[in-house]
């Protein structure tokens, strides 16, 4: 692989599938996801060539160790960019959410993380301006009721996302983090719905009258990937339509 090598995880639909299709014409991807047969999916709709796609379960006991033989097989000797975008969703109010969930909730939206980070830790720091971008939530800075266990667990995304910046800077390795609001991707109900009152009633809750896209989330991405963005490291960046500040 010649060109600048991304490891994208939740990569098989919502907001990794699109970051994958905005970053796939300039770079080389590799697509981590659950479903193999919807990373294979995604993998046939992006442009430019080298991609690969690698089922990969982040709460796996071998996630190291499949990690490891994964690259070892593919002769991937460097990494430039790690995109941390798996994630799952769980609603309940607190009084009804048990410890076991919330462990579930950090063991993907954060642990698994931190885990396929330190993976990738010596094949980043092989590359000079290489960049780590975590996806968390405005959900870890402004929560809301019955989110208990996915808003600490994407609090603690933004809080490391801080301090891996200041370990990594020496390195010069950059990591930043990105706070999604309200999109419209398959863990919420509304996605995809024909029903006008539905739409209607989601969209209006939104300072700027519509729920985000997948699009607007991959967008900040190439951005943070341009030469512009060079002296940024250690930034949340909250793209939410303005909710978070309504």
């Amino acid at each position: 692989m010649s060109k600048q090598i991304a490891v994208v995880s939740g990569a098989s639909s919502g907001i990794g599938a699109e970051i994958a299709r905005t970053l796939a014409p300039t770079m080389s991807l590799i697509l981590l996801g659950r479903s193999t047969e919807k990373l294979e999916q995604v993998k046939s709709e992006l442009a430019g060539e080298g991609h690969l796609a690698f089922s990969l379960d982040l709460t796996d006991e071998q996630l190291e160790t499949n990690v490891s033989n994964f690259f070892a097989e593919n002769k991937i000797d460097r990494v430039d960019l790690l995109i941390n975008n798996a994630g799952a969703f769980v609603r309940s109010a607190f009084s009804e959410t048990t410890v076991e969930t919330f462990r579930q909730q950090f063991e993907t939206n954060f642990f698994g993380s931190v885990r396929l980070t330190a993976c990738c830790l010596t094949l980043l720091s092989k590359t000079k301006g290489s960049q780590i971008i975590n996806i968390s939530s405005t959900l870890g800075i402004r929560p809301v009721p019955s989110t208990s266990a996915y808003s600490a667990s994407k609090a603690a995304m933004i809080n490391w996302s801080t301090t891996l910046a200041l370990e990594l800077s020496e390195s010069g390795v950059r990591v930043n983090c990105i706070s999604p609001g309200l999109v419209e991707t398959p863990i919420h109900d509304f996605c995809g719905t024909k029903e006008a009152d539905l739409r209607k009633a989601v969209d209006s809750m939104q300072p700027l009258g519509f729920v985000g896209q997948p699009k607007h989330i991959a967008g900040m991405v190439k951005h943070l990937c341009s030469e512009e963005s060079e002296w940024t490291t250690g930034s949340n960046f909250v793209i939410d339509g303005g909710i978070s500040i309504a």
